[in-house]
């Protein structure tokens, strides 16, 4: 009987040491439901841990012009009001992941990920496009360790 309780304890031990390792190395896994569904948190603040980048109505101004993300972390780009066609383009050198939509219902939001890198990227333009109008903005982005 005792030899039971050591082999369930060990069992045990094992599978926490084993969970624990996963979620520590899974950070940025972990993270994709940070964004929480609402409105449009341009103009209003936000509580998200991701850098959010807002681009109001008449598509001139974005804020932050430069935004600085770290290794894994989501970005989100809205277009203030709800409104318009986002797109966001990438060279192939900038460390992101595909960017996409959120749903069809949500072309004002698009959510990149940052790639795991080793050493800052420095300061990358990108291209904000309002597909309706074609108007560009041309910000920068950085992706740290």
């Amino acid at each position: 009987m005792r030899n039971l309780l050591i082999v369930i304890l060990v069992i045990a031990v094992v599978v926490l040491a084993a969970a624990l390792w996963w979620m520590s190395s899974r950070p940025a896994a972990m993270k994709e439901g940070n964004v929480p569904p609402g409105p449009n948190p341009c103009g209003q603040g936000h509580d998200t841990p991701n850098p959010v980048v807002c681009i109001d109505a008449a598509f001139k101004v974005v804020t932050p012009l430069r935004v600085r993300a770290r290794s894994n972390d989501w970005i989100d780009f809205y277009i203030a009001g709800s409104g318009g066609d986002l797109d966001v383009q990438f060279t192939g050198v900038t460390p992101v992941h595909h960017a996409h939509h959120l749903g069809a219902q949500d072309s004002h939001h698009f959510r990149i990920r940052a790639k795991q890198v080793s050493h800052s990227s420095g300061w990358i333009k990108y291209k904000l496009v309002e597909r309706e109008s074609g108007n560009e903005i041309d910000p920068e982005v950085m992706i740290d360790p």
